[in-house]
């Protein structure tokens, strides 16, 4: 039977496994790594146990909603990095996509981001919500609080990347005050109007 069409919000409806954190944790190269990776949900958390096998597959051992024991495998492929070293990827059990995280859904076997048909809460929100989402992360980037004096470089961070946030921010700043004076235009307009319409049906 065909899989059935999920759909969801990662940040509502997933249990991610992000192979970057867990390769910052511990080295994933080891001949045999093992440890430990929870989820939390609301004020729920679970436990999966991750066994690395020679840096190339993790078999991952957990309990379902179901109190199901599941054990699956993910192959894990590397890629050299620009200045050295290597950099892990999870390769999606569903498709072969290269990707830096896999999730759960259900009664699901792991798989990317768009095998599970999982979007982000900004993709679905208006465009005064995702600019306001973007510019508030370019602005912590920043160190920049909302109402504070524009300050210095972050010690520590290269001038192309202060330079990089701050337009960035500038661009969704201006898309932020753009879509915020439209929200009020419409909303202005349709009080109006039904002001106009109460108006007319009490004459």
């Amino acid at each position: 039977m065909a899989r059935e069409q999920l759909h969801g919000t990662i940040e509502a409806s997933s249990n991610p496994l992000d192979i970057r954190a867990l390769h910052q944790a511990k080295n994933l190269r080891e001949h045999r790594a093992t440890f430990v990776s929870t989820w939390t949900r609301g004020t729920s958390k679970s436990s999966v146990m991750l066994n690395v096998l020679l840096g190339r597959r993790v078999l991952v051992s957990y309990t379902n909603a179901e109190r199901q024991a599941i054990l699956e495998r993910i192959d894990i492929e590397w890629t050299p990095c620009h200045f050295g070293g290597e950099r892990p990827w999870w390769t999606c059990p569903h498709c072969g996509r290269r990707c830096a995280i896999v999730y759960a859904r259900g009664p699901w076997p792991f798989m990317c981001r768009l095998c599970a048909n999982l979007t982000y809460e900004t993709s679905q929100s208006d465009a005064y919500t995702r600019a306001n989402c973007k510019s508030n992360k370019r602005r912590e980037r920043l160190g920049w609080e909302r109402g504070a004096p524009f300050p210095p470089k972050p010690k520590g961070m290269h001038w192309r990347t202060w330079d990089r946030l701050f337009v960035e921010w500038s661009r969704a700043a201006s898309v932020e005050h753009a879509s915020l004076y439209a929200l009020i235009e419409c909303s202005e307009g349709r009080i109006g109007y039904l002001t106009q319409r109460a108006a007319g049906g009490r004459g």
